[in-house]
């Protein structure tokens, strides 16, 4: 499995303007153990359910050996969406550092250890680079 890193503005927003936050962690969120790479997904090829999805990388394979994280983003790109109901107040409220309590329904994949990059590839497929394993991992759908 694998991710990208792209980094892009809000509609409207330019360098420099301040958002308020729309996600925040306990002790084992993205903004707590180190994230690394992140990426949007632009195109379909992993599927309609994950056109314009966010996916996060770890910077230490603590948590998950690297794990790898997917926020739902709203049809305007401006916040996130949530599914788990204990994240309808955008707090991932964990137990401890490195447990992932309310971090879990976010967890998509795990054991990529460092991720650096996480590039959308032209079929619509994932890359996700691992530093720490020596490798680059490509995401694509399981076709039966």
């Amino acid at each position: 499995m694998a991710l990208t890193w792209l980094a892009r503005t809000s509609e409207g927003c330019t360098v420099g303007d301040y958002l308020s936050t729309s996600f925040s962690g306990g002790t084992a969120t993205p903004s707590s153990p180190a994230p690394a790479a992140i990426g949007f997904v632009g195109g379909r090829g992993l599927g309609p359910q994950y056109q314009g999805d966010l996916f996060v990388g770890a910077a230490r394979t603590t948590l998950a050996g690297g794990y790898l994280f997917r926020f739902k983003l709203s049809p305007t790109r401006a916040s996130f969406r949530v599914d788990d109901p204990r994240l309808a107040d955008r707090v991932a409220d964990n137990h401890a550092k490195f447990d992932l309590t309310e971090s879990e329904s976010l967890l998509i994949g795990r054991d990529f250890g460092i991720g650096t990059d996480i590039e959308e590839g032209p079929s619509g497929t994932l890359f996700v680079v691992s530093l720490s394993n020596g490798a680059v991992y490509e995401i694509y759908p399981r076709h039966p």
